[in-house]
């Protein structure tokens, strides 16, 4: 999954997508994750892989939390929100949609 979201980005930017991955949340606490995304994201196109996780498995655990603790009061950021309801018009026009196509 990894690897596809980064061949889908512009060219220009994958080799720093490459050396800034950054592991957060409770399933980035499984032994030797870190390593084994280094291990399966390495090839001989590609950049230096650098993956990056906390050593605190406290911190990793929360992170996530955290940075959305962080991002949610800000004004910029809430211009980005989907609503409930924005996101219910979004299911009834794809739906629409896929009607019409059948």
């Amino acid at each position: 999954m990894v690897i596809a979201s980064i061949s889908k980005c512009d060219v220009d930017i994958r080799r720093e997508l490459h050396s800034s991955i950054l592991l957060a949340g409770g399933t980035s606490s499984m032994q030797q994750l870190k390593e084994r995304f280094e291990k399966d994201l390495e090839s001989p196109q590609s950049a230096r892989v650098k993956v990056l996780a906390s050593g605190n498995t406290t911190e990793r655990r929360f992170s996530v939390w955290i940075g959305g603790s962080i991002l949610a009061p800000l004004g910029s950021f809430q211009q980005m929100w989907f609503s409930k309801c924005m996101k219910s018009m979004e299911l009834l026009t794809s739906r629409g949609n896929a009607l019409k196509a059948a």
